[in-house]
Formats: C-alpha cells, sequence, structure tokens
C-alpha cells in the first residue's frame, strides 16, 4: 500500500501547483481586459473631445473675426455679430459663449465652451469633460486720410482752408499730369506705365467715407462745385463778370423770381470772381472736352475692409447723380457764354433753368454747395461708414476740383459738424492751388494698436512748384518723445532719397519728381517701446492722425496722387487656444 500512497501524495502534489498558476493567469487576463478596454474607452473618449474641441476651435475663430470688424468705433455691434456668428455654430450665447475685448482698442477675444458627455471614462468618475477654446482676432480699418472733420477740401463759404481741393481726371487725361488712378493714358517715362498706358488705371474711381454716428437726425452730403466747368487751373480762361454784370446780378435778387432764393447773388463780386482766389477750384482741360461726374452712395455694410460690394442708394432723395461738363465749342476758345451769361436766368437761352441734362442749372452748381443725397431717420439711415463713389463716365479730357462735406442739415442749405467724419479710403486724390505754401496735410489716421506696424505711403507727381521744397511725415502732436518718427526712408522710384527726421528735401521737378512715385516707409513705434513710446487718444477723433507738411517757397499748382497702407491683413487671429 505504501506505493500506492506514494503516487497518490505524488499527484497530488502536482496538481496544486498547476491550479495556482492556472488562477494567477486567469486574473491577470481579466485585469489586462479590463485595461485594454479602459484604453480603448479613453481612445474614444478621447477623439470625442479632440472633435468638440476643433468644432468650439472652429466657431471661436469664426466669431471673432466676424466682430472684430466693428472695432474700435461699434464695440455693442461687435459682441452683437459674434454672439450670431457662434450661435449659428450652434452654441448658446447665454451660456456658452463669452466676448470680451482684447488687448487693444481693435482686438476682440471670445471664447466658446462645451461640456461634453464621456461614454467609457465615466467608470472612473468622469462623466463628463468641460471644452473651452479662445481666439483673438485683431482689425485694421482700411487708412483714413484727408481729413478728422466733416469736411474734405476747403470750404469757402465758412472760410475752412486746408489749401487743397479733391480731383479726378476723366479717363483720357495723361497721368503724369497728376491722377494715379483715374487715368488710361501716359507719358513717355511716367511710373507704372506700360507704352501709352497706364498700368493702374482703376475703373471705380475714388472712394469717400461719411462716418455716421448719430441716426436721429437726418444726414445730408454735399459736393461743392461738383461739375467740370473750364476754369483753368488758376481760373484765368473764361470772361468772369464785370462790376456792371455783377452790380446786375444782384439787383434782380430781390425775392420777385420765384428760381432765385433771396441773397442768392448777395456775394457776386467775391464769389465769381477770376484768379486764384479761395473760391477757384481749378478745373482744367488739358486736351478736349471735360468729364461727367458721377457721385454715388453707398450703405455701411459688414465689410468694411471691402469698399467695391457696398449697397448703392437708390431712394427718393439719394440717387446717384452725373453732372455733366460745361464745355467750350472749340479746345481752343473760350465757352460760347460768358460765367455771367451762364448765371443770368433772364439772359440769352434763359440759361438759369438750362439744366444741361442735369437735376441742377448751372447756376445751382458753379461754386455752390450741392446737396446729392439726404436721408431721413429710418431703415436707410444707420450708423457705420456711407461711401461716396466719385467717377467720370465719358472719354474725355479733363480736370474737375471739388469738396465734400456731411453732418444733418443746418436748418438752412448748410450742414451742422457735430461729429460726422468725411475721408478718403486709402487714396487722396488732391489738387493745391495757391502761392508759397507751408501746408499741414492730414496724412492718415494710424491708431496706437498698429505699433511695430510698417506705415506706407505713397506720393505720386509731387512737387509742381516754382521752386524747392521740403516733405515731412510727422507724428500725431505728443505721440512720440521724440517729436519725429526715427525710423523712416524715403525712395524715388525705388531708389533712396537723403533725409532727416522723415523730412525730404528738395522736392520739385526739377529734381526728377514729376510724374514718378515717392515712397515714404515709415515704422510705427510700439505702445511700450521704452525710449519712444508710440500714443494718441483713438476715442478722439481728431487724434492719431499722422500729417504731411508741404513747404514750398514758390506757388504750387500742384495735381497729386497720395496713398497710404498699414502693412499687414486687415483682419487677422492674433491669438489662438
Amino acid at each position: 500500500m505504501s506505493g500506492i500512497g506514494d503516487l497518490r501524495e505524488a499527484l497530488q502534489t502536482r496538481r496544486g501547483p498547476g491550479h495556482a498558476e492556472s488562477g494567477y493567469v486567469l486574473v491577470m487576463l481579466a485585469l489586462m481586459f479590463t485595461l485594454l478596454m479602459l484604453a480603448a474607452g479613453y481612445s474614444v473618449d478621447a477623439g470625442n473631445w479632440n472633435l468638440h474641441r476643433n468644432e468650439t476651435q472652429t466657431a471661436a475663430e469664426a466669431a471673432a473675426l466676424g466682430g472684430v470688424a466693428f472695432l474700435p468705433d461699434d464695440y455693442a455691434t461687435a459682441v452683437l455679430t459674434a454672439e450670431q456668428i457662434a450661435r449659428d455654430h450652434g452654441y448658446d450665447p447665454a451660456t456658452q459663449v463669452a466676448v470680451e475685448p482684447g488687448d487693444g482698442d481693435n482686438q476682440l477675444k471670445v471664447t466658446v465652451t462645451e461640456v461634453v458627455s464621456n461614454y467609457f471614462v465615466r467608470v472612473i468618475g468622469m462623466s463628463t469633460t468641460t471644452i473651452a477654446q479662445t481666439a483673438v482676432a485683431e482689425f485694421e480699418q482700411p487708412v483714413e486720410m484727408g481729413s478728422p472733420s466733416h469736411v474734405l477740401g476747403n470750404d469757402p463759404e465758412t472760410g475752412f482752408s486746408p489749401d487743397y481741393w479733391l480731383s479726378i481726371a476723366s479717363r483720357n487725361v495723361r497721368k503724369d499730369l497728376g491722377d494715379r488712378f483715374n487715368t488710361r493714358r501716359c507719358y513717355s517715362g511716367t511710373a507704372n506705365c506700360s507704352g501709352t498706358w497706364n498700368d493702374e488705371y482703376d475703373t471705380s474711381g475714388y472712394k469717400y467715407a461719411i462716418r455716421v454716428t448719430d441716426t436721429t437726425q437726418p444726414l445730408r452730403i454735399q459736393i461743392f462745385d461738383p461739375a467740370w466747368v473750364w476754369t483753368g487751373s488758376t481760373c484765368n480762361i473764361p470772361t468772369w463778370p464785370t462790376a456792371a454784370e455783377v452790380a446786375y446780378l444782384q439787383s434782380i435778387d430781390d425775392g420777385s423770381d420765384p428760381d432765385i432764393p433771396l441773397g442768392y447773388y448777395a456775394d457776386a463780386g467775391t464769389r465769381y470772381a477770376g484768379g486764384d482766389t479761395a473760391w477757384c477750384s481749378g478745373d482744367d482741360r488739358p486736351g478736349s472736352y471735360g468729364p461727367a461726374t458721377r457721385y454715388t452712395v453707398r450703405l455701411p455694410d459688414t465689410s468694411p475692409w471691402n469698399d467695391n460690394d457696398n449697397t448703392e442708394v437708390d431712394i427718393s432723395g439719394c440717387r446717384p447723380e452725373t453732372f455733366p461738363a460745361y464745355t467750350p465749342t472749340s479746345i481752343y476758345a473760350p465757352p460760347t457764354q460768358t460765367i455771367a451769361e451762364y448765371l443770368d436766368p433772364v439772359g440769352p437761352d434763359n440759361e438759369w433753368r438750362v439744366r444741361n441734362d442735369s437735376t441742377f442749372t448751372f447756376a445751382e452748381v458753379f461754386r455752390r454747395w450741392v446737396t446729392i443725397c439726404e436721408i431721413n431717420p429710418g431703415p436707410w439711415l444707420r450708423e457705420g461708414d456711407y461711401i461716396l463713389q466719385v467717377q467720370t463716365t465719358n472719354s474725355t479730357a479733363g480736370q474737375n476740383r471739388f469738396s465734400l462735406r456731411a453732418g444733418p442739415p443746418d436748418g438752412g442749405n448748410g450742414v451742422l459738424d457735430i461729429g460726422q467724419a468725411s475721408f478718403s479710403r486709402g487714396r487722396l486724390p488732391i489738387y493745391a492751388n495757391t502761392g508759397s505754401a507751408d501746408i499741414k496735410f492730414y496724412l492718415a489716421r494710424v491708431p496706437p494698436s498698429s505699433g511695430e506696424r510698417l506705415l506706407e505711403v505713397t506720393f505720386f507727381d509731387i512737387g509742381d512748384s516754382s521752386s524747392p521744397g521740403t516733405l515731412s511725415v510727422l507724428p500725431p502732436p505728443g505721440a512720440l518723445s521724440l517729436g519725429y518718427f526715427p525710423d523712416c526712408e524715403f525712395t524715388l522710384s525705388g531708389s533712396p532719397l537723403a533725409s532727416t527726421n522723415c523730412s525730404l528735401p528738395n522736392v520739385w521737378d526739377g529734381n526728377g519728381y514729376g510724374e514718378q512715385i515717392v515712397e515714404a516707409e515709415v515704422r510705427i513705434p510700439s505702445q511700450n517701446d521704452p525710449v519712444n513710446p508710440y500714443w494718441c487718444d483713438v476715442t478722439n477723433p481728431d487724434d492719431c492722425w499722422v500729417t504731411v507738411r508741404a513747404e514750398f517757397s514758390g506757388g504750387l499748382t500742384d495735381a497729386t496722387t497720395w496713398t497710404a497702407t498699414l502693412i499687414g491683413d486687415a483682419v487677422r487671429l492674433v491669438d489662438d487656444d
């Protein structure tokens, strides 16, 4: 029996360790399966988190980019727009969207938050995960040029005189006469021309912005001297009213004729005087008959970086208006009628009532402010930048000079200055006809948020003067401790020019500046620059203006086109998480 007992003991000894080993394996397999299931579950949840993270980031970026275009002028609309865009992406602004200012007055910060339900990791206590993504967008409006006030150009009726007029040449004028973008023809040697054709010709004309901040009062937009009338650049061409003709016009200005507003000719002696007076806008004719000029008003929209897509206003009181030219019968002869005869309401052909295919008569447009648009409070009057587009509509050759002003009606034939601003959008075609000059032009509005960016300014065909002058690009008063831009370079057709403290001497046609492009590159210092910080009050419409000072000792009759650009995308993301 001892043998049988020994065998049983031996079998029992083997079975024990085998059973223990197989149990360990089962436990390890169960544990590994659990871990694999958790890992797989985590991968599924992590993928879901990434999906929602991408969706919230996309919504935050879209909302920030859409809303920031209204800064710095309209923060409330910027917030509402950002919230609506987030809502369109499926997020509730009340609980999931936070909109707040960024570090600069032109930055908008949007955070989109979503609570995501988990599938597998809830077994370890993580039933939900909060996803929060942030985007910061920045917007630089097209550079505002020319004016911080409601008037752009001269206003001889009030005495406001920055010593320049706005200008547009018809398409058959040669580019070397100063209009860079609205002329098709070129003269040999003119910048950016292919033979006799202008490579920069732009059929859209020039655009000006009228900024409206108060919609409780009507908006009136007026043009001074809107029609082309051949007077010569210094108003020396036609036969101007004599003393006897002025006396006659004043004698019939007694209110007896319903077509003549009382007092219309009271200042005829100065308003209609020939020569280079404050009233001389200097319409010239370097060729055949002059241009018809079209003025179109366009509504503000949500893409202020693009003025070509704004809706045209075509309602009672504000429709596109074309002013035909008043031309002579020959390019070598003066007009068939004198200025006095055109103004005489009972003279030959009853010229006062002859409208020359226009809504207005000659006497209503010549050296007068003409209302081309008036919008009353209602659906067509809104906050933002109305665009005034100016074009020539025929293939003639003439240069039309005019001024622009806008604001609420003043109770008479003018407008009130209560905060509206009128300025050019990146391109400023001007004409200066003055004697010796020390003129300061408002060049471009550059807010502090533009720090460490490059302001590029071009001056085309400057210096049509009888003697050399000096051109200086100046910072806003008090904006820089040095008083000038320390990092500033001038080039003429790509070649460097010697300058000091952002001032360029010896500007003159005689030194090769005619029909060429002078470029100034001005680096705007940062607000945090330790030596020369740049700062101005962006809430003050009269502040933040970079100016140009033109000093000429001789007479100046200069048509020129200026541009200004801040290098960089107008709307861009500057930070995202």
